[in-house]
């Protein structure tokens, strides 16, 4: 099983879609801190994926996560 942070930074639309979904609902404070560390890191890596969308496109839920941590 990986983690958020493997998901986020995978390189796979998909799989950074879903870890934003799962941070948008993630309450643990210790989660969101070791995330939130490696906030750089996770900007540099989504920047240029294509992460496509139907009505919302889904580079709206990756601003709101970045924005959460």
């Amino acid at each position: 099983m990986s983690t958020l942070l493997e998901d986020i930074t995978s390189g796979d639309a998909h799989r950074i879609w879903a870890s934003t979904c799962a941070i948008a609902q993630l309450r643990d404070a210790r989660e969101l801190d070791v995330l939130a560390a490696h906030l750089p890191e996770i900007e540099k890596k989504t920047s240029r994926i294509e992460l496509g969308g139907a009505l919302l496109p889904n580079r709206e839920h990756l601003k709101f996560a970045l924005r959460k941590l």
